[in-house]
């Protein structure tokens, strides 16, 4: 009808319009929440995935628990083992990781057990191998950090390697790293390994730095002292072992 004004008539579209632009902000938005919360990187601890702190009978468990973090992270993640805390451990598995740039940040203390026959042998290996604490293979952008401590508390194995009663032939490596590129370790304490501190081979860009490695002295010239390393006949010669 003549008179009538069109703004009326043209105003619930108009509204329309501006609500469907309101929900597609908010929905966007929402998109770019969720994106950034899938990318953010995480700090992963091994109570998440059923390991305790301060338990020597938890071992098993926490090795488990350490290969689980480790299989389960993202890009950018790191596996924590936290300050004032000590984790018992027994390795359970080598692992390939699925994701490139991960951290173990180890400012706790992870202390290996000495039980010998806790410790798995590697079924691969011809002659019998244990298990290093941590093979790592395959990983990219892969960093070992803190200002923690690993104990190897290596003097059984020491022992045992010395009067022939390891049922396997190698013992026990602390990491072991193969086919590895960008790999750090850094900052953190080795300590009685049972075998080799680090073994890193078929690797490429290694970075080792501020890595303090330590032998308890007394415990190897102990074991010098009463074990017969060396068997006589004409010149002497080390026994095999």
């Amino acid at each position: 009808p003549s008179g009538c004004s069109t703004s009326k008539l043209t105003q619930p579209a108009a509204q329309r319009k501006d609500r469907t632009m309101v929900h597609r902000r908010a929905l966007g938005g929402l998109w770019l929440v969720l994106l950034l919360a899938a990318t953010e990187a995480r700090r992963l601890k091994l109570e998440s995935y059923g390991g305790k702190a301060f338990k020597k009978n938890h071992g098993k468990a926490n090795g488990q628990a350490l290969v689980a973090a480790l299989r389960d992270a993202r890009r950018g993640d790191s596996i924590v083992i936290e300050e004032g805390k000590s984790y018992y451990l027994v390795p359970q598995a080598a692992v390939t990781l699925p994701a490139r740039d991960l951290t173990l940040r180890i400012d706790g203390n992870i202390i290996l057990s000495d039980a010998i026959a806790e410790w798995p042998v590697d079924p691969d290996t011809a002659n019998g191998k244990y298990f290093p604490m941590l093979k790592v293979s395959r990983a990219t952008g892969f960093t070992v950090e803190g200002s923690g401590t690993i104990d190897g508390q290596g003097h059984r194995w020491w022992w045992a390697f010395a009067v022939h009663l390891l049922p396997a032939t190698k013992r026990p490596l602390i990491f072991d790293f193969e086919k590895c590129d960008g790999l750090t370790v850094k900052d953190v304490a080795l300590l009685d390994s049972p075998r080799f501190n680090l073994y890193i081979h078929d690797s490429t860009n290694v970075l080792v730095s501020r890595v303090t490695i330590l032998t308890d002295w007394r415990a190897p010239l102990a074991t010098q002292q009463t074990v017969m390393l060396y068997q006589a006949g004409g010149d002497l010669e080390p026994t095999k072992g």
